[in-house]
């Protein structure tokens, strides 16, 4: 009886599971963690003391499904964050972009979730703005006066992925979490990502 109740739960999630078609192209927020956090430059005193845990980033993207497999892909990026140190505005940003492809789990009328791996690169990024007319110095490294200093640090990296999305008749809501991990392996986090677009899946 138990083998029986099995196998008919086991039938009822793969008729609901499988997607034959789809599309959704969507915007995002995104609210990153950082696990791991960068460093930028040994020669940036000060800076690395301060760099921000957490950040919020822009971005969107877009997915097709084929035969219950998911191709996609999505950018990111924006300011994390700006604070004065040693006098100077000192601006973080962090973007990235990301190929996917994936595995649908569950398809149902309003309902879309699968699993992906992105493949892509991510970069984080420091701008030191003097806007005074004095040098300032951060470690070895010179700000001079009226002037603007950046410092970036990127890499190839990869993103394991779950998605969960509501389709209404005309627009789709999605929530996303996603690890960033740079194969580098100088950083990391966990992204959260709120997301709304247009398009749906079928099973048709």
């Amino acid at each position: 009886m138990k083998a029986k109740l099995l196998l008919i739960i086991s039938l009822l999630f793969a008729s609901l599971s499988y997607a034959q078609f789809g599309g959704i192209f969507y915007f995002s927020v995104n609210e990153i963690y950082f696990t791991k956090q960068p460093v930028m430059n040994a020669n940036l005193t000060g800076v690395n003391d301060v760099l921000p845990q957490m950040g919020t980033v822009f971005g969107g993207g877009g997915d097709m499904i084929v035969k219950g497999l998911v191709l996609g892909g999505l950018g990111y990026g924006s300011a994390m964050k700006t604070m004065k140190l040693n006098g100077a505005d000192v601006s973080y940003t962090f973007a990235g972009g990301q190929f996917n492809l994936g595995y649908v789990l569950l398809t149902t009328k309003r309902l879309l979730s699968y699993i992906y791996l992105g493949i892509g690169g991510t970069n984080y990024g420091v701008e030191i703005e003097n806007s005074t007319d004095s040098v300032i110095n951060f470690g070895t490294l010179q700000a001079p006066p009226h002037s603007t200093v950046s410092y970036n640090y990127g890499g190839f990296t990869l993103s394991p992925g779950l998605n969960f999305s509501f389709m209404t008749k005309v627009l789709v809501f999605g929530l996303n979490v996603s690890y960033v991990y740079p194969t580098s392996g100088q950083y990391g986090g966990i992204i959260g990502s709120l997301r709304i677009g247009f398009g749906g899946a079928s099973k048709k």
